[in-house]
């Protein structure tokens, strides 16, 4: 019995592992066989051309006659040609087959994506598409309007309005519709949230006092997307940088400790031409490789330790006005302040509702800024984009009428600009600073820290008299 039993589980195992290596070398005619079998098999079981299932005893099916039947499939369809060309021009239409790889713009940012496969994937295809007969593809508003009303109420406290508040303020987002229009708006609107994996039901150990609420994937990704974490240490770097070359420092040492934040506000400046970078000690490798040894890998560690200091320009900003500084440029501390007292955007278009505000427009700062930094984020990472294509980028995650609003925001206040004319938005110099900035407008500072109190060896607090 033990023996049969690990055969079994032999058999398994073997099927597994022959499973993984045939559906990477024959992923497309697995897609295409499936969607035949689809097909095929809802009319054969119909028609009482296959057995009907027991679904009280599936293991006792004779699958076997089930799989021998699916294999026939692929020969079904097959059909003798016509001898001449003429006569197969006549009897069928031959288009070219599209292979169901992954499109080279998610391959392209794989992270285990070679070089070499990269330049394959940027001249794929010709980055150039002709603007006529391009179809209007914006979503119809009502349905905008209730996705964005539905969305919106899952983050609205249950407890902050009554009922009766919260319907009359729906209804006067569709002034021209009548109640049942409106509550059919909105079941689309549920159901093509549910489709899209934004909301679920909520549950007792999710609930949230609505019937419905976000996605936990919706969430984990928004705060996968946003890095928050990189602005606040990227924007605590830059404060070091300016109280060191303020106190007259003229260099500042790069450390081993550094953070993602660090790297972020160093590239931004100096590829803006704020600070330079000085190296010393450097090892001296003729083009880059050792008389001999042309195996990187095996290089000693000693060749990548060598000094780093950044050194500021003469257009050097500083954060805030720093005393002691002649004749300052104040750009950058204008902006900040800008930024700063800017704020964000409450209403789409036709009265959505973005997803950072409750029902009634109160914005909810941590989310504004999650959201926020996602977009920049993306646009930095990603390069110049519309608001479709940072959508799809972050999908599911944000709205196309979100995304608007975040990227006029941010080009009013010059942290986004078209690089070329007509091109989509790209960031500008000092984007990394806009998030930090908000939260300061939107969010009071923390409390500092209360100093320990003095205590007796016994561990009990010093009082009154006994703390002199």
């Amino acid at each position: 019995m033990r023996s049969g039993q690990r055969l079994i589980v032999s058999r398994i195992s073997q099927l597994r592992h022959y499973w993984c290596a045939l559906k990477k070398d024959r992923l497309s005619t697995i897609v295409s066989l499936t969607e035949k079998f689809r097909r095929a098999f809802l009319r054969a079981y119909e028609k009482g051309e296959i057995p009907p299932i027991d679904f009280d005893n599936v293991l006792a099916y004779d699958w076997k006659t089930l799989i021998n039947w699916t294999t026939k499939l692929d020969l079904a369809e097959r059909r003798t040609l016509p001898s001449t060309r003429k006569a197969l021009d006549r009897t069928v239409t031959v288009t070219k087959f599209t292979h169901g790889n992954r499109p080279w713009r998610e391959a392209f940012y794989h992270p285990q994506r070679s070089i070499f496969n990269k330049f394959q994937d940027a001249t794929f295809e010709a980055l150039a598409a002709s603007v006529d007969g391009i179809p209007d593809l914006k979503p119809n508003t009502d349905m905008t309007i209730a996705m964005s009303w539905t969305r919106s109420l899952c983050v609205t406290p249950v407890e902050t309005y009554t009922a009766d508040a919260v319907l009359h303020r729906r209804n006067s987002l569709f002034p021209l519709r009548t109640k049942t229009e409106i509550t059919e708006f909105m079941m689309k609107g549920v159901d093509q949230l549910q489709r899209q994996g934004v909301i679920s039901k909520s549950s007792s150990k999710w609930s949230n006092g609505r019937r419905w609420r976000f996605n936990t994937r919706v969430l984990d990704s928004l705060e996968k997307s946003a890095q928050q974490d990189k602005f606040a240490k990227a924007v605590q770097f830059k404060k070091e940088l300016d109280e060191a070359f303020a106190a007259g420092e003229k260099k500042k040492r790069v450390t081993y400790l550094t953070n993602d934040g660090m790297i972020m506000a160093l590239l931004n400046l100096q590829a803006s031409g704020r600070v330079h970078i000085e190296t010393s000690g450097q090892p001296h490798v003729p083009m880059g490789h050792e008389p001999g040894n042309y195996e990187t890998r095996k290089y000693t560690k000693k060749y990548m330790h060598f000094r780093l200091d950044i050194v500021p320009t003469d257009t050097y900003l500083y954060d805030r006005v720093a005393d002691g500084v002649p004749n300052q440029d104040t750009a950058l501390a204008d902006l900040r302040a800008l930024v700063k007292n800017t704020p964000p955007p409450t209403q789409g278009p036709d009265g959505a509702v973005p997803v950072w505000c409750d029902v009634f427009g109160r914005v909810d700062a941590d989310r504004w800024l999650k959201y926020l930094s996602a977009v920049l984020v993306t646009l930095a990472s990603r390069g110049s984009m519309r608001a479709d294509e940072v959508v799809e980028t972050l999908k599911p995650i944000i709205m196309v009428f979100e995304a608007e609003l975040i990227m006029e925001w941010a080009g009013a206040l010059g942290l986004l600009r078209a690089q070329l004319e007509g091109a989509a938005p790209a960031v500008m110099e000092w984007w990394w600073i806009a998030v930090e900035a908000q939260r300061e407008g939107l969010m009071p500072p923390p409390p500092p820290p209360m100093a320990a109190r003095k205590a007796l060896p016994s561990g009990r607090p010093l009082k009154g008299a006994e703390e002199v």
